[in-house]
């Protein structure tokens, strides 16, 4: 009766350290998803924040 206690609660270690990886990669995953929007809606600002700070730069170095 010990080695299926023991078989028993090392089955459910395992199944309970499965489940926390699997939950920890979704977490990882859907934090990467929302950086990925948030960095894609931030592009179009930040590439006329670089012209504008080149332009500026340029008349800098034409003075």
């Amino acid at each position: 009766m010990d080695t299926m206690n023991l078989l028993g609660l090392t089955c459910a270690v395992l199944a309970a350290l499965a489940f926390g990886v699997l939950l920890a990669y979704s977490c990882c995953q859907a934090l990467f998803a929302v950086l990925r929007m948030h960095s894609h809606a931030l592009q179009p600002n930040s590439r006329q924040h670089t012209t504008q700070s080149q332009g500026v730069e340029a008349q800098t170095q034409a003075s």
